[in-house]
């Protein structure tokens, strides 16, 4: 018997899940400007770039459901790491 397709929620989960369990998030983690949050009935997320003057300055990344279900949660997440340090890069730079 064929296993039950996953869920949205469930490949969002995963997603989540994959990402909090990267390298580069494991070193990140002392870093108090890096930081996640998602939303997953609205399947977003979100990088902390920097904080100042106790505001919280984010970069959002939006996920495609499509290409969850296609590509599944470990490319998503792949995806999301790549872009998400660029962008703590280029904040680096612009600092």
């Amino acid at each position: 018997m064929a296993a039950q397709p996953r869920t949205d929620d469930e490949l969002f989960r995963e997603l989540v899940e994959d990402i909090l369990s990267a390298d580069d998030w494991s070193v990140w983690r002392q870093d108090a400007n890096a930081a996640i949050e998602w939303t997953a009935p609205a399947f977003k997320l979100k990088g902390l770039l920097r904080i100042v003057d106790g505001e919280r300055e984010w970069w959002p990344y939006q996920v495609d459901r499509k290409r969850l279900r296609k590509e599944g949660p470990h490319a998503i997440a792949s995806d999301f790491m790549q872009q998400y340090t660029q962008a703590r890069e280029h904040w680096g730079k612009t600092k």
